[in-house]
């Protein structure tokens, strides 16, 4: 949030905590006991739920989640929509011999989130969890 510009307002801020916080709920499942996440902030390693908590931050200040260029800090449909394994494998630093539990599982529960959020009445027209703040 302090990488956030001032100019971001305190209901854009709760959105955007709502929005990361419902990616990474949906991603933290049991991750297995070899995977392991290395923060590109930090340096440091992860594993299990905490890299999982890790991944999904650094994925969501990336824009990984987010349609919209000017607001790589946000989830919206669109963003979950382009979502695939590959792209999430990429995130989640999978490789061989860093294998995840639930890849596919976890990359197909987020694409079908952005069907639910194409719900304007509770996502709005942008299609972001966070919009279930009202105004």
């Amino acid at each position: 949030m302090q990488l956030w510009p001032m100019s971001v307002n305190a209901q854009e801020r709760c959105r955007r905590l709502i929005d990361l916080f419902v990616v990474s709920v949906l991603l933290d499942a049991g991750a297995g006991t070899q995977w392991q996440y290395k923060s590109k902030e930090s340096g440091r390693f992860y594993r299990r739920s905490e890299g999982l908590a890790v991944a999904s931050l650094e994925m969501f200040k990336t824009g990984m989640f987010s349609s919209n260029p000017e607001n790589p800090c946000q989830v919206d449909a669109g963003g979950l929509a382009k979502l695939n394994i590959a792209a999430m494998a990429k995130g989640l630093q999978v490789t061989e011999t860093n294998n995840i539990y639930g890849l596919e599982g976890r990359t197909n529960l987020l694409i079908r989130l952005s069907t639910a959020c194409r719900n304007a009445e509770f996502f709005g027209k942008d299609g972001r969890p966070g919009n279930m703040v009202g105004e």
